[in-house]
């Protein structure tokens, strides 16, 4: 099927041919060609698959060309080795599915005879047709191959447009998954970030590098079975390293403002070794340094990110992570769920990846920010009566956060309040020792009618009064 051999050439001296007409298999030629090296001109035609039935034929074609021009007498008998005869393929198919499959309009009779011209044996049983394909067009084995056969010869050109019949047709649109993770890649590059992309894939050294602990739940990763090396043998369950990668990587080449941020996923397997696949979850990674950038522009871009979201009500709670510098990160809560974790980063962690400066990161659980997103935009109209505004300034001991003084005020203020804005926070002389001075000015407000000064004062005690019940705060 590939090359004759030399000792069956035909010479000059040559009296008696034997003519053998053979069928091969498609792949076994394709494969001792391609391990040969030699392409033939018999090897590309048996690789492209031949029809086994027109071998007897073929070898009495070529024995009537050899007596015709060759001078040559044909002897008689003939041996045919045929052990395993393809069987035909009979198709039922059925005309009015056929018709509505291409969009047309052809009567039964038009069908049989495109059919019967391509040597198709055709028989009308009720509404269907059984059809005979014949043993040359091994290509048709499905009632879509008929109805390609009809359309081809009709002509595609003579089929009319039309949209799909009895088939629902759906217009392609994001998720509201992935329009809030759009709208969130949005926020982070107009605050100034760009985005980077790394490999789904770390090591133990990743993880110690930035000071995890060995019963962390982080250090229970998947791993990989056949991996690259070392440092890529397990499905990242943070993505702070690659954050802190990315920055030594800018600073080592003299960057000096660095902002970035990384969508991606992290892999929490549910136990080890592995029954099911690994939870997926989607998290915001966000590294930055540079001359102006401190934990507070950090934060900027977090609460840019929740009001773009519509998620109120996140508070601020001081953090405890080895990952993080003790005092300078604070996790992110809405209630009781944690949203993430952000901060300084720990001045060994840095250590260990030689950053000389101070870097600021975080991870945010994108998959939460999404389930707590509203995003709903409503049309409040522009108040008609006045705000009335006060300023309040207290003494409190140095251990309470702003967060609860403001939430004390926002309580016991009510609907009346507007908006309540920190505006100084002073520890120094005339400050007693252990304590800080807090001051907020507070928006009073009803949508319903002007507030008069009796009543935003019995408010304003109110709250001076539940400050000092609840905190011990004291009015300066």
């Amino acid at each position: 099927g590939v090359m004759g051999g030399e000792n069956t050439e035909i010479t000059d001296t040559t009296v008696n041919i034997l003519i053998e007409s053979a069928n091969f298999k498609g792949s076994n030629i394709r494969h001792t060609s391609k391990k040969l090296g030699l392409r033939s001109e018999a090897s590309s035609r048996f690789e492209k698959g031949l029809d086994p039935e027109i071998t007897v034929l073929a070898c009495e074609r070529a024995a009537q060309l050899m007596e015709k021009y060759c001078g040559g007498t044909v002897l008689k008998g003939l041996v045919d080795e045929y052990p395993k005869p393809i069987e035909k393929t009979v198709l039922t198919v059925n005309p009015h599915r056929i018709n509505r499959f291409l969009g047309t309009d052809l009567p039964t009779s038009q069908m049989i005879e495109i059919l019967e011209s391509l040597e198709f044996k055709v028989v009308q049983k009720g509404d269907d047709l059984e059809v005979t394909v014949p043993h040359f067009r091994r290509d048709v084995t499905i009632e879509a191959d008929i109805a390609e056969e009809i359309a081809r010869l009709f002509g595609y050109n003579n089929i009319e447009d039309s949209l799909m019949k009895n088939a629902q047709t759906t217009l392609g649109a994001l998720t509201k998954e992935q329009r809030l993770e759009e709208k969130a890649r949005e926020v982070l590059l107009a605050c100034g970030l760009n985005e980077i992309v790394t490999m789904s894939f770390m090591g133990h050294k990743d993880l110690d590098k930035i000071n995890v602990p060995l019963d962390s739940p982080l250090r229970k990763a998947v791993k990989i079975i056949n991996p690259l090396g070392e440092d890529q043998s397990l499905m990242r369950t943070t993505l702070l390293p690659f954050i802190l990668n990315v920055a030594y990587t800018n600073y080592s080449r003299k960057v000096q403002d660095f902002k970035v941020f990384e969508i991606s996923k992290i892999f929490m397997p549910k136990e080890l070794p592995l029954k099911e696949l690994p939870q997926e979850i989607k998290t915001i990674a966000i590294g930055m340094y540079g001359k102006d950038v401190d934990f507070y522009s950090l934060k900027g871009v977090i609460e840019a990110l929740f009001e773009v979201m519509g998620i109120k009500g996140v508070e601020y709670v001081r953090a405890e992570d080895p990952s993080y510098h003790p005092g300078r990160s604070a996790k992110i809560l809405l209630g009781d769920e944690t949203l993430g974790i952000f901060g300084e980063i720990h001045p060994d962690v840095l250590e260990n990846y030689d950053i000389p400066v101070r870097v600021y990161g975080g991870e945010i659980n994108l998959d939460k920010v999404i389930q707590y997103a509203n995003v709903e935009n409503r049309y409040m109209p522009l108040p008609k009566y006045p705000a009335v505004e006060r300023d309040i300034a207290v003494l409190v001991d140095g251990d309470i956060f702003v967060k609860d003084v403001e939430k004390v005020i926002l309580e016991t203020g009510g609907k009346l309040i507007d908006k309540v804005e920190l505006f100084d926070v002073y520890k120094g002389p005339n400050i007693p020792e252990g304590k800080k001075s807090v001051a907020f000015s507070i928006w009073y407000r009803s949508y319903g009618r002007t507030l008069t000064d009796e009543e935003v004062n019995v408010i304003h005690n109110n709250i001076v009064e539940a400050l000092d019940k609840k905190l011990g705060a004291k009015l300066r």
